[in-house]
């Protein structure tokens, strides 16, 4: 609030926790493995494979809760910077836990992957830097000049202040004597990290080479300038691990603008109207009191009579008390109401998809359907969430590709084969929008439509509907499949053999 003490209802974290759980489900999400059409069918089998190998590698690898709590933090930051890279063999993805880590050359150019320069700043603990420059030629002398220039944490710097109590005070004057105003009532940041481990400072350059044509990674020690690697990209050819999510996308700016700007105002509203709301009501229960005809009644008089059983005499005729009561609202709420409507409107997300309904709603189905035609704003967002999702699953199977020495199997012929034999230039589709609970109900519908038309198979079924344990269950249809495929060609070779039978006969 404007005056710094925490609100009495924090419509913002509402906000984004409902919106995060309409725009990314991790449990729900499945994915396709597509190659360019000039392939035609040749590599069906294997692209089934490859797509349960993502499916496989996107939840245990993590990466399904990194991303989920990147679009929970995409609502508040202007944008959430993954990163997708190799550890121990593994790809894996990592969410920057400060957006201002990252810098671009230009920032008027609409997406991180024009960029012909991305630079990430980071800290490492002092084990870890020993470890990372073992193999360089210098690394007695890298570690010393780390060690000789290594700070302290998060806590690290010479900092007047730390950020917690910055934000507690207003300062006037630091030096010499501290000079201020105290914002009383405010709160600390509970979740800022502390750490007093040295850590050294670091800076990794992704920058185009022309020789190369490809990126150069160059990877700098802050406090001295000295490069410590300068390889060649490691990771897939022709692309940098960083991907961005912009939730309120900004034409001409690549980081976007944080999608709750625009509801700070609604927020402060409301709590102002909360507060009036309170004072109202106070005044209604302990209104103030005039006392006429009355000579020397003190303060404390006053409040002894406020008391159950106080008593208060009086010698002059006419003597009265009278309670000022404000008059009451014939709906306290209603502005309230107004404000939140305000809010879901601004910040696209229907009241129907909060459990609410507008007025003149009847039924479920005409609910179900104003949600989801007033729910443009909302699939609009997850299209963008989709799509940088289809972009970091893509590196990742890629960085599987090029790093695993595993062969998987086909299901149908069970061919064992190696994901490097696969053309390299798939991408990863997240499968019938799937990633967003918002189309979850169209998807349902669709997919037994085509289940009763007998376009689908009953794994395809299963896989659509989203059932528990999946892998179970769709085995078990292969079984059921080859089963009743079995049992039509015994009764086809009974009817065959019943068929010649008679034909003798006559």
């Amino acid at each position: 609030t404007d005056s710094a003490t925490m609100a009495k209802y924090n419509k913002l974290a509402e906000h984004v926790q409902a919106s995060a759980s309409y725009l990314y489900a991790p449990a729900a999400v499945r994915f396709g493995v597509v190659l360019p059409p000039e392939h035609g069918d040749q590599w069906i089998e294997e692209e089934e494979a490859a797509r349960e190998e993502m499916q496989r590698l996107w939840h245990d690898t993590g990466a399904a809760l990194t991303f989920g709590l990147g679009v929970t933090w995409a609502h508040v930051w202007d944008s959430a910077i993954f990163k997708v890279y190799t550890d121990q063999n593994e790809p894996t993805v990592t969410l920057i836990s400060d957006p201002g880590d990252v810098g671009v050359l230009r920032e008027d150019l609409d997406f991180l992957s024009g960029q012909e320069a991305i630079c990430h700043w980071y800290v490492m603990d002092l084990p870890s830097f020993r470890r990372w420059v073992s193999a360089h030629p210098k690394a007695d002398e890298l570690f010393l000049e780390a060690e000789q220039y290594a700070v302290p944490g998060v806590e690290a710097g010479s900092e007047a202040l730390p950020p917690t109590v910055q934000g507690l005070l207003i300062l006037a004057q630091a030096t010499p004597n501290m000079v201020g105003v105290a914002r009383a009532g405010a709160a600390t940041d509970l979740g800022r990290a502390r750490s007093r481990e040295p850590v050294v400072k670091l800076a990794e350059l992704w920058v185009r080479d022309d020789d190369l044509k490809d990126y150069r990674v160059v990877t700098n020690l802050l406090a001295t300038e000295r490069i410590i690697w300068d390889p060649p990209n490691p990771l897939n050819p022709d692309e940098h691990p960083f991907h961005g999510l912009a939730l309120d996308p900004l034409p001409g700016y690549v980081w976007g603008i944080s999608p709750l700007q625009g509801l700070l105002d609604l927020q402060a509203w409301r709590e102002d109207k909360i507060e009036a709301l309170n004072l109202r009501e106070n005044l209604q229960l302990e209104p103030p009191l005039f006392f006429e005809g009355m000579a020397g009644i003190t303060d404390e008089k006053a409040r002894a009579f406020r008391q159950p059983g106080g008593q208060l005499a009086s010698a002059l005729p006419g003597a009265k008390v009278t309670p000022v009561v404000p008059q009451p609202l014939p709906d306290p709420f209603a502005m309230i109401d107004q404000i939140d409507r305000m809010f879901a409107n601004r910040a696209g997300l229907p009241m129907g998809m909060r459990g609410q309904t507008e007025p003149g709603v009847r039924s479920g189905e005409q609910a179900i359907m104003q949600a989801m035609l007033g729910a443009g704003p909302t699939l609009t967002r997850a299209m963008l969430v989709e799509a940088v999702l289809e972009n970091i699953a893509t590196a990742m199977l890629r960085l599987r590709r090029r790093m695993s020495g595993a062969p998987l199997r086909t299901l149908e012929a069970q061919r064992e084969f190696m994901l490097s034999q696969m053309p390299g230039d798939f991408v990863v589709r997240v499968s019938a929008h799937s990633a967003s609970p918002g189309y979850a109900q169209q998807i349902i519908q669709k997919a037994v439509l085509a289940k009763q038309m007998g376009a689908i198979d009953a794994e395809s079924f299963i896989e659509l509907i989203d059932l528990p344990m999946p892998e179970i269950l769709k085995a078990k249809a292969r079984k059921l499949a080859k089963a009743a495929a079995e049992k039509g060609e015994r009764l086809l070779r009974v009817q065959e053999v019943k068929a010649e039978k008679t034909g003798t006969k006559k």
